[in-house]
C-alpha cells in the first residue's frame, strides 16, 4: 500500500514511464507499453487508457483542482482520439505520450497548485474555443457547399425547364 504522497507519485511515474517511455527506440527516441499495446485493436487501448486514468485517479488523491484533473482527462481523450484512426494512430502513440504530460502537470501541482490550475483553466477554455471554431468552420463550410449545390441544382433545373 502506498502511503505517502511522494511514494505515490513515485509509483505513478513508474507506471508513466513503462506506458510513455521504458524503451529505446531507433534515434534515440522513447516508446512504452502504450505504443506497443495500442497495435492490438481495441483491448490494448482499453487497458492502457485504465492505467492512465488510474493516474488521474492518484492525482486527485494527492489534491489536484478540478481544472488540473480535466487538463490530465483532455490529454488521454486526445490521445485516444487519434489512436482510434487507423494507422496515423498507432504512430501517434509512439509520439504522444499523456501519462508523462500528466506526470508534469501533478509535478506542476505539487510545486505551485495555483499557479497549475490557473494554466489548466486556460488550457481548457483554449480547446473549448479551438473546438467550437473548428465545429463553426466545419458548419461554414457544410453551409457553403450546400448552398452551392442548390444554386448548380437550382441552375440545371432552370436549364432544363426551358428546354422543354
Amino acid at each position: 500500500m502506498i502511503t505517502t504522497p511522494h511514494a505515490r507519485l513515485q509509483h505513478l511515474r513508474t507506471l508513466a514511464r513503462l506506458l510513455d517511455s521504458q524503451f529505446r527506440g531507433p534515434l534515440g527516441s522513447r516508446f512504452g507499453f502504450d505504443g506497443l499495446l495500442g497495435l492490438i485493436p481495441f483491448v490494448g487501448d482499453a487497458v492502457t487508457t485504465g492505467v492512465s486514468f488510474y493516474i488521474v485517479i492518484q492525482a486527485y488523491l494527492l489534491g489536484c483542482t478540478p481544472a488540473t484533473l480535466l487538463r490530465m482527462a483532455l490529454n488521454i481523450a486526445l490521445d485516444n482520439l487519434i489512436a482510434s484512426v487507423p494507422v496515423l494512430g498507432n504512430v501517434f502513440d509512439f509520439f504522444w505520450k499523456s501519462n508523462d504530460k500528466n506526470i508534469g502537470i501533478i509535478d506542476a501541482h505539487l510545486r505551485d497548485a495555483p499557479a497549475t490550475a490557473r494554466r489548466s483553466s486556460l488550457v481548457i477554455v483554449s480547446m473549448v474555443l479551438l473546438s467550437l471554431a473548428i465545429i463553426g468552420l466545419g458548419a461554414w463550410i457544410t453551409y457553403l457547399g450546400l448552398a452551392w449545390a442548390w444554386s448548380l441544382l437550382q441552375s440545371l433545373g432552370g436549364a432544363t425547364s426551358a428546354s422543354f
